[in-house]
């Protein structure tokens, strides 16, 4: 959000561009990640819902950070799961499987839940893959591009975390239902 505002100035609307933005788009997000493994039809009725929760539109106008984690774990979804759809036909396409990592090593830093990004993407391809070692062994190319991106886009955060764990856990540790105050 840093650069919008800057761009255009510290201003409600500007503020609450960047979430309303990645609001708007969740639902056609949700739509091309579900598309191809449930089918269109299940994929539409899950967007329109999403589309008319609430609680989504709410998050997406007050400038949430949480809009942009759903936005980008679920174009990593889409992407990682195209992206063995063509290692199953021996198409190989790096360019899904390293924006895969790069965008689940983005939602790791838009908000919280986004940390669980990576292990929703292992869990996409352990469904999408199966038991399958021919599988496994056309598409760990691809894989290894996503884990290496995602790496690479996690190494700052990682550093902060490594050169001051108590700074960032400050935040989880004041709002704890543990902490008595």
């Amino acid at each position: 959000m840093a650069p919008v505002l800057g761009l255009l100035g510290p201003h409600a609307w500007s503020a609450r561009l960047v979430s309303a933005l990645a609001g708007a788009l969740t639902p056609l997000a949700l739509y091309w990640a579900a598309a191809p493994m449930l089918g269109r039809r299940a994929a539409l009725l899950g967007a329109a819902l999403l589309a008319w929760a609430s609680w989504g539109l709410s998050m997406s106008r007050w400038a949430f950070p949480a809009t942009l984690d759903h936005l980008l774990v679920l174009t990593a979804v889409g992407l990682l799961w195209r992206g063995l759809e063509r290692a199953k036909l021996r198409r190989f396409a790096f360019a899904h499987f390293a924006l895969a990592g790069l965008l689940a090593g983005l939602a790791v830093y838009a908000y919280h839940t986004g940390r669980v990004a990576p292990l929703a993407l292992a869990a996409v391809a352990a469904i999408r893959l199966g038991r399958s070692r021919a599988a496994w062994r056309r598409a760990m190319p691809g894989l290894a591009a996503a884990a290496l991106v995602g790496a690479l886009t996690l190494g700052p955060l990682a550093y902060y975390i490594l050169s001051d764990l108590d700074g960032y856990n400050r935040r989880v540790g004041s709002v704890s239902i543990l902490d008595s105050n």
